[in-house]
C-alpha cells in the first residue's frame, strides 16, 4: 500500500526590474501585444504560430543582440525575458535542469511495468471517464482510518518549476506528471527515484493519461499529455521515448489548460485561449478564437475531427479607435476535462463566456458531442449575453475593444461535466459554473 501527497508552490515576493521574471508573468501577453503583436499578429512578419516553436533562449538573443534588437530598444530586460517566456510558454534555463543526467536520484533498474488497470492507481484527470474524482478504498489502496496516520515519505523537488498545475497521475507503481519548465517525469511511487525525464516543447498544466497503445513496435502502454501551446504528446511509458507529437489547436493564441481524456483509441483535448487576457489592448484584432475539441488517433496523433462550440466564423464587425478591425464572435473556451458516456458514444464539456459582443450560442453552454464524428447532438447555453475580457471597465467606451456590458464571467471553467447515474437508473450531466450553480 502507498499514498502519494503531491503539491508545490514557489511563493516569491516582488521582483525587481533586474530579477528574472515567473515563467509564465501574467504581464507578458499585452507586453508582448503592445510591442510585438501589430507585426506578428498582422502578417507583416513572423508568425506568433511561428515564434512559439522557438526557445525562450533564441527569442531572448533576437530581441537583445539579434535583428529585433533595435524593435526592443526600449523594453527593459525583465520585459524582453517576459516575452521569451510567454512565446516559448516555459522559462529560460530550462533546457537542462531537468534532465535526468543532471539528477542524482536516477532509479538504479527500469523493470517491466505492470497493467495501468491493475492495482492502486488515479490516472488522468478523474480516475473514471464520469469525471466523478471519485476513490475507491481499492482503487487507492487505502482507507479512511489509515490517512491520519501518513507521514512524508520522499519529496521531489521539481528543477526550474515555479508553479505546479500537472496534477500526477499514479499508474503502475509509478508517477507521471509535466511541469511549467517543460519537462514530463516518471518516478518511482515509492522511493521517489526518477525512471525517466522527458523535454517536451512547452509547460505542462494538464494530467497526463496512461494508457495501452498499438501499432508502436512492442510498446504497451503510453504517456498521454497535452502542452500549453497545444501539442499532444504520446511517449512510451516504460522509457519516456516519444512516439509521435501534432498541434491540437488552431489559433495562435490557443491554449491547453484542461486535461485531455483517452477512451477506446483515442484522445479527445479541450482547447482554449487567452484572448480574454488580450482582447482589451487596442493594437489586439479582438477577437477570433473559438473554443473547440480536438479528436486525436490514440496510435498515430492523426486528427479525427475538431468541432467548434460556436458554429459562425468570425467575421468583420467594426474597427476600434487604432483603426484595429473587431471581430467575432468568438469565445467559448473549453477549459475542462472531456467526459464519456460510453453507452450513448457522447462527450460532454463546458465552455466559457464570450469574448466578442453580442456572446454568441455555444458560450456559457453545456455541450454533447458524439464521439465518431464529432457533430453537436445537443447544447444547453445557461447564461446568455456574458462577454467577458480583462482590463475592461464595467462598460466599454467608444472606440475601445471592450464589451458595453461587461461579465458577469460566469462561464463552466475548470470544473469538468460529471455524469451520474439516479437511483431510478437515469443518467444526468452535473454542471457547476463559476456563478457558485450547479445544474
Amino acid at each position: 500500500m502507498y499514498i502519494l501527497l503531491f503539491a508545490a508552490l514557489l511563493a516569491q515576493g516582488p521582483q525587481t526590474p533586474n530579477a528574472a521574471p515567473r515563467p509564465g508573468f501574467r504581464a507578458a501577453p499585452p507586453i508582448f501585444q503592445q510591442n510585438c503583436g501589430t507585426c506578428h499578429d498582422g502578417r507583416q512578419a513572423v508568425s506568433i504560430t511561428d515564434l512559439q516553436q522557438y526557445s525562450p533562449e533564441r527569442v531572448y538573443e533576437s530581441l537583445t543582440t539579434g535583428k529585433m534588437k533595435d524593435q526592443a530598444a526600449q523594453l527593459q530586460d525583465v520585459q524582453k525575458r517576459q516575452i521569451a517566456e510567454f512565446l516559448a510558454a516555459r522559462p529560460m534555463g530550462s533546457d537542462e535542469a531537468g534532465d535526468i543526467k543532471q539528477m542524482t536520484n536516477a532509479c538504479a533498474t527500469n523493470p517491466a511495468m505492470a497493467d495501468p488497470a491493475a492495482g492502486p492507481a488515479w490516472n488522468g484527470w478523474s480516475p473514471g471517464e464520469k469525471n466523478a474524482r471519485f476513490q475507491s478504498a481499492s482503487a487507492a489502496g487505502l482507507s479512511t482510518a489509515q490517512i491520519p496516520g501518513l507521514k512524508l515519505k520522499w519529496a521531489f523537488g521539481v528543477p526550474k518549476a515555479a508553479e505546479m498545475h500537472s496534477q500526477p497521475t499514479v499508474a503502475s507503481g509509478r508517477l507521471f506528471f509535466g511541469s511549467d519548465a517543460g519537462y514530463v517525469y516518471s518516478l518511482d511511487a515509492r522511493t521517489g527515484c526518477v525512471y525517466w525525464a522527458f523535454h517536451a516543447d512547452s509547460g505542462t498544466r494538464t494530467a497526463p493519461t496512461v494508457a495501452p497503445i498499438t501499432g508502436q513496435g512492442a510498446t504497451k502502454y503510453a504517456v498521454y499529455f497535452v502542452d500549453v501551446l497545444t501539442r499532444a504528446y504520446a511517449l512510451d511509458a516504460q522509457t519516456g521515448r516519444l512516439l509521435w507529437k501534432v498541434q491540437a489547436g488552431d489559433h495562435p493564441r490557443a491554449k491547453s489548460t484542461g486535461s485531455a481524456t483517452v477512451h477506446d483509441g483515442r484522445i479527445y483535448v479541450p482547447i482554449s485561449a487567452m484572448e480574454t487576457t488580450t482582447g482589451a489592448v487596442l493594437t489586439y484584432e479582438c477577437c477570433t478564437f473559438r473554443g473547440h475539441v480536438a479528436a486525436l488517433d490514440a496510435s498515430t496523433g492523426r486528427r479525427l475531427w475538431r468541432t467548434f462550440v460556436i458554429q459562425e466564423e468570425p467575421k468583420a464587425r467594426g474597427r476600434n479607435q487604432q483603426g484595429v478591425t473587431l471581430y467575432g464572435p468568438a469565445g467559448g473556451s473549453v477549459w475542462n476535462a472531456p467526459t464519456v458516456d460510453a453507452k450513448r458514444r457522447r462527450i460532454y464539456v463546458g465552455t466559457g463566456n464570450g469574448v466578442s459582443e453580442p456572446a454568441a450560442e455555444g458560450t456559457d453552454s453545456v455541450i454533447a458531442m458524439d464521439m465518431d464524428s464529432g457533430r453537436i447532438v445537443w447544447q444547453h447555453q445557461e447564461y446568455k449575453g456574458d462577454v467577458y475580457i480583462n482590463n475592461c471597465r464595467a462598460a466599454g467606451q467608444p472606440g475601445d475593444n471592450c464589451p458595453q456590458t461587461l461579465g458577469p464571467d460566469y462561464d463552466f471553467g475548470g470544473a469538468s461535466m460529471i455524469m451520474h447515474t439516479l437511483p431510478d437508473g437515469r443518467d444526468v450531466i452535473i454542471a457547476g459554473s463559476k456563478a457558485g450553480v450547479a445544474l
